[in-house]
């Protein structure tokens, strides 16, 4: 009875390491949103030298 006891308690163990395992993929997924807002970043910044250009364009034909 006392391996099955300590088999019960094992079980817990792995149990509570599948509850780790799930916070790792949850934050994993956090990483991936983090990423996306990195790309999303990046299109905003390029959208933004493309709002450069335009600025420039429009100064060469006011100057």
């Amino acid at each position: 009875m006392k391996k099955t006891q300590a088999h019960g308690e094992d079980m817990k163990k792995t149990q509570a390491h599948g509850e780790d395992m799930m916070k790792t993929q949850a934050h994993g997924e956090d990483m991936m949103k983090t990423q996306a807002h990195d790309e999303d970043m990046k299109k905003t910044q390029a959208h933004g030298e493309d709002m450069m250009k335009t600025q420039a364009h429009v100064m060469c034909f006011t100057g």
